[in-house]
């Protein structure tokens, strides 16, 4: 993967979390419970670490593009089944999906970031969070823009999903440019033997 396309990745998936990250408590006060709407965060919080572990674990044994393919489909899956809020389980799914996902996502992308050649002195791990940062302030500025009220956040929340389906994107065509490169060396040898 080249360096500029990881930090557009990094940057959409800033933008698709932070919708969700922002507004989750505010999207669930249809769901008729205000246990569950205060205690949302902490299922989110609870998720997070075994899901970094997750992440990595399953990373070693598949490979990192994969398993952010896989961690990207999932948290945009989790960020639409927000929009179920008048649905306890469905909330308590999204947040835990979410929680499970969206900081594993810094812990695969981290991974490649050691891993990629930059130019110069770039300091690559430094360049993503960046990329990351302003995906986070574009996106409640889009919510902003779109108005106020339960609209505004439904839609920005359709263009999180979206953004975190393309960053998937990005992977997955990465994931499969590996796996032809790949397959090509292979041949190669065999050629030669």
């Amino acid at each position: 993967m080249r360096w500029w396309l990881l930090a557009l990745l990094y940057g959409l998936a800033g933008f698709g979390y932070i919708i969700v990250a922002t507004y989750l408590p505010l999207m669930a006060k249809d769901a008729g419970s205000p246990l569950l709407t205060v205690h949302l965060w902490t299922l989110v919080g609870v998720s997070i670490v075994p899901g970094c572990f997750a992440w990595l674990w399953a990373a070693k044994r598949w490979g990192v593009l994969q398993c952010l393919t896989a961690n990207l489909v999932i948290q945009a899956a989790c960020v639409l089944l927000t929009l179920a809020s008048g649905s306890p389980l469905l909330l308590v799914l999204s947040s835990v999906g979410f929680g499970a996902t969206f900081m594993g996502t810094t812990s695969l992308v981290m991974t490649l970031a050691r891993q990629l050649i930059v130019p110069g002195n770039l300091n690559l791990l430094g360049f993503v969070t960046l990329t990351y940062g302003i995906g986070q302030i574009l996106g409640p500025l889009l919510t902003t823009l779109l108005g106020s009220g339960t609209q505004a956040i439904t839609d920005a929340t359709l263009c999180g999903a979206l953004a975190l389906f393309i960053a998937a994107t990005i992977s997955a065509l990465q994931c499969y440019k590996q796996k032809r490169l790949l397959a090509c060396r292979i041949n190669d040898m065999r050629s030669r033997s």
